[in-house]
């Protein structure tokens, strides 16, 4: 036999060898990938992030991602960007105007039938303003003025969603930082009713009750809110 066909033979039996060992290596790997059970924490981070990823292009990464997703479902936000409103600025402040806007629309409070303040003339938020002064939850800032331009701190909203919720008194003291506070009873209120655990994780035995609330921690207060009435 020439050299020629010694090359082809040897050509021949070398590739009979490779799909013999491809009959019977590849059915087990392949086996074992289809049959590998799926992994739970990636499909917990699916769930997790799949839902909110629908309403707003910058709450993915907050921590209150769901709970603003909620508010978007519940139409109580439209966004911060009109008209497009493609985002939520999550860490942007809350003011009082916004707030009385969210409040009245997560506890769906009854029109107003009169105009109580007299800053807030043809204000976007002049009738949920209103419709927060018959329900209860705010007299104002003083001189018959509402102050909706203002940012809205930690101690006034406990108090409004105390009022909201007609929460029952409370004897406890949860937190070290709001002894005198005009708010302190409302602070304990919604402590108690899960509402807020605090500011300052893992201790969290501070309320911070003069900082300001920013729109992603307002989404949560709300939603925990809103659960409570069933």
């Amino acid at each position: 036999m020439d050299k020629r066909w010694e090359c082809i033979v040897f050509r021949n039996v070398l590739l009979s060898v490779i799909v013999l060992a491809s009959l019977v290596i590849s059915p087990a790997a392949s086996e074992a990938q289809e049959t590998a059970p799926p992994d739970p924490a990636a499909s917990t981070a699916q769930s997790e992030t799949a839902l909110p990823l629908t309403a707003f292009t910058d709450t993915a990464n907050s921590v209150f991602v769901n709970a603003i997703q909620w508010l978007a479902d519940q139409q109580i936000t439209l966004g911060c960007n009109p008209p497009t409103n493609t985002r939520f600025c999550p860490t942007d402040n809350v003011s009082r105007g916004q707030m009385a806007i969210f409040l009245a629309r997560a506890f769906n409070f009854p029109a107003a039938s009169h105009d109580y303040f007299t800053d807030d003339n043809g204000k976007v938020y002049e009738e949920a303003a209103n419709r927060l002064f018959e329900s209860g939850l705010t007299v104002g800032c003083g001189g018959s003025r509402y102050c909706g331009e203002d940012d809205i701190s930690r101690g006034e909203m406990a108090a409004m969603l105390a009022r909201a919720l007609s929460l029952p008194p409370t004897g406890s003291d949860h937190f070290n930082d709001d002894n005198g506070s005009t708010f302190e009873n409302a602070i304990n209120k919604v402590a108690d009713a899960g509402i807020t655990v605090g500011c300052n994780p893992p201790a969290n035995n501070n309320y911070c009750p003069t900082s300001v609330v920013n729109r992603g921690q307002m989404s949560a207060f709300i939603k925990r809110s809103v659960d409570l009435t069933g």
